[in-house]
């Protein structure tokens, strides 16, 4: 295991990351929760049972090898914590607003193979642990409560301190040497690591889980068909058609551009989304119209809806999907044109 180790841990991410990548379905599904919150207990019990060994100093055969697996149930418990979270909040992220965000959860993923030696360190177990913490409760208690709000996510980041206060309790009992030789260190690194992800908040670089974006599309039209579907009117551009290439819609005089929306929400979760309207004039985004209105949550299909907006002119154009305090759920970008409409029009239907 020692020759191989490094290999091991590797192709371990990287399988899991693709299977997690693959099997989670939705933030609000029981099974997807349940597997969260077992890899926290398997990290919770873990971490005591290094402690407690620490303290104890258990010598016979079954325990010396629990010492040996507590370590590898930790790297197991973190790497399938992080990347999971990866996946969530990837797909919830609008990538230019949320990169440093999304970044620091990979860093996360990614260190926990590099770091796996120090998950010895009390101060480092405790540390990674509480991030997991924060990470989950910021879209777990969200779900529950069935509101996104600042007040939501400071009682996300009460509920971790309170649990990761009670363990920490615990820990002090089983080691109370180390729980004492580190609690300085222990309470600036939990003060710092739950002030960074407040101030990461405030400025919107943590994305608007559990909240994401399914579709995204500019229109020549937009109109209501049967069993609240909308049938969107869009240029044919082919399978050949780049889709990192902006839309170029062609637009005759006082004729309206439409852009759909589709946000998935959690089952009972029903909140307010805009739909911000924004031209570039002098290198700088001006925002033109703001459009709002509430999203019901639980359809794997996401809350459909659009707006529309009149006497545009050429230029390039995007329109933000955001929350209401201005997190960017998706981003729809394109280039309006003066001219006829194309004859290769098609009407899909979401």
């Amino acid at each position: 295991y020692e020759h191989h180790e490094r290999a091991i841990a590797v192709s371990a991410m990287v399988v899991g990351f693709i299977v997690d990548n693959l099997t989670l379905r939705r933030i609000d599904f029981l099974v997807e929760n349940l597997v969260l919150i077992s890899y926290l207990v398997i990290a919770g019990v873990s971490i005591f049972y290094i402690n407690l060994h620490q303290s104890r100093g258990y010598e016979s055969g079954v325990l010396k090898w629990l010492r040996f697996l507590s370590p590898i149930a930790i790297q197991f418990a973190f790497g399938g914590l992080f990347s999971a979270f990866f996946v969530f909040y990837w797909r919830s992220a609008s990538f230019g607003t949320s990169a440093l965000f999304l970044v620091f959860l990979f860093l996360m993923m990614v260190g926990n193979e590099i770091f796996a030696k120090h998950f010895v360190k009390l101060t480092f177990q405790i540390s990674v642990f509480f991030v997991a913490l924060l990470s989950f409760f910021i879209f777990y208690v969200p779900v529950v409560v069935g509101k996104m709000s600042f007040w939501v996510f400071m009682l996300s980041a009460i509920v971790s301190i309170v649990t990761i206060s009670i363990f920490i309790y615990f820990i002090s009992k089983a080691n109370p040497r180390g729980v004492k030789d580190d609690k300085h260190i222990l309470g600036r690194s939990i003060i710092s690591i739950l002030s960074v992800i407040i101030a990461c908040y405030i400025l919107n670089i943590i994305p608007p889980i559990p909240l994401a974006m399914k579709e995204g599309v500019v229109a020549y039209d937009v109109s209501r068909a049967g069993d609240g579907d909308y049938n969107i009117v869009v240029e044919d551009r082919g399978w050949l058609y780049s889709p990192f290439s902006k839309t170029k819609i062609y637009i005759a005089e006082n004729r309206p551009v439409y852009v759909f929306s589709s946000v998935f929400a959690p089952t009972r979760l029903d909140t307010k989304i805009v739909h911000e309207w924004q031209v570039k004039e002098g290198g700088k985004w001006k925002t033109i119209t703001r459009t709002t209105f509430v999203i019901v949550g639980g359809s794997d299909r996401g809350y459909r809806g659009y707006s529309l907006k009149q006497n545009v002119y050429e230029g390039k154009w995007r329109v933000n999907i955001e929350t209401e305090r201005g997190q960017i759920i998706g981003r729809v970008p394109f280039n309006i044109i003066s001219g006829k409409r194309p004859n290769n029009l098609t009407e899909k239907t979401y």
